[in-house]
This record gives C-alpha cells, sequence and structure tokens, in this order.
C-alpha cells in the first residue's frame, strides 16, 4: 500500500470519527454564535448610542468577571471528573452548584456594593443586571462543563445556540431607551 493509500485512509477515518463530528458541531455552532451575536451587538449599539452603550460594557464586564470569580475553577475539574466517572455526574454537578451557590452570593453581593458605593455610570439597577447576567453565565457553563465531560459537543453547540438566539431576540424585541 503506497503512503498516498495509508494517508487517505487515515484522513476517511478521522472525517467519520466523533472527534471530527464533535470538532464541526463546534465550529459550526461558534460561527452561528458569533453572527447572532453581531446582530444583537448592533441593535444594542444603534439603540443605547455612545453613553448608554457605555454602560451595557461595564455591565458585561462585571457579569464576566463575576462569572469568572464565581466559578472558582471548577469547570475544568467538573469537565475531567465527569468524563473519568460519568456515573457520578449528578453528584459531581450538585456539587459544584454548591461550591458555586456560595461563591456567587459573595461576588454579587460585592457587585451590588459596587454598584451602590462605585462609579456614577454604574447604577445600583444596572449592578443588579451585572448580577442576574452572571447568574445565566453560571448556570450555562455548569451545563457546558457537563456536556464536554461526557464528551455531548451536540447538547453544548444546541445550548449555545440557543442563548445566542434568545440574545438576539431579546435585543431586537427590548423597547429603545
Amino acid at each position: 500500500m503506497s503512503a498516498w493509500t495509508q494517508l487517505a485512509n487515515s484522513a476517511s477515518e478521522v472525517a467519520h470519527s466523533r472527534f471530527a463530528r464533535n470538532w464541526s458541531l463546534l465550529v459550526t455552532s461558534n460561527l452561528l454564535v458569533q453572527t447572532l451575536a453581531m446582530l444583537a451587538t448592533i441593535r444594542i449599539a444603534r439603540a443605547l448610542a455612545p453613553q448608554g452603550y457605555g454602560a451595557f460594557n461595564l455591565v458585561q464586564a462585571l457579569a464576566v468577571l463575576g462569572a469568572l470569580l464565581a466559578g472558582l475553577g471548577t469547570r475544568q475539574v467538573l469537565i475531567r471528573a465527569c468524563a473519568c466517572e460519568p456515573k457520578r455526574t449528578r453528584q459531581l454537578l450538585a456539587a459544584a452548584t454548591a461550591l458555586r451557590i456560595v461563591a456567587f452570593a459573595m461576588v454579587g453581593v460585592g457587585i451590588v456594593i459596587y454598584s451602590a458605593l462605585g462609579l456614577e455610570e454604574l447604577t445600583p439597577v444596572l449592578g443588579f443586571v451585572a448580577v442576574g447576567a452572571m447568574a445565566g453565565l453560571c448556570a450555562w457553563d455548569l451545563l457546558e462543563s457537563v456536556a464536554f465531560g461526557h464528551q455531548r459537543m451536540d447538547f453544548s453547540s444546541a445550548l449555545g445556540v440557543l442563548g445566542g438566539v434568545v440574545w438576539l431576540v431579546w435585543a431586537w424585541a427590548a423597547p429603545e431607551p
């Protein structure tokens, strides 16, 4: 068998493998989510103009930073543990959720206090909006971690696209300020 034939056989095996399927699902869903997010951001930027868009970015930054802190680095641990012991997924998810709820509460209180005492651009209402967005990010991250641990990229992809669609619908359905 020639080297080209072996290479073609190897490429065919990879193309029909679980890896290729998972990779293509993730790439396709990420492209779709980015497109949906871009369309939502266009609407938000037009509606909020420069001043309001800065507050929107501040809320987004606080939500992402808060979710990162509230995650306590459990993402990789949960993915690996679910991959190694899939039968313990419920227990692992419950433990990670409990840890994150405690951290979420502490970070959420910090964001609300910061918004009450801090910058005038960040009002307490926007602080609560940031905490709400942080809750959604934390919940999404928990579900995606379990999906990755079970190598269920179809679920992770669908979750991402669903989030993108909800975000787009919300952005275009929300009344202008």
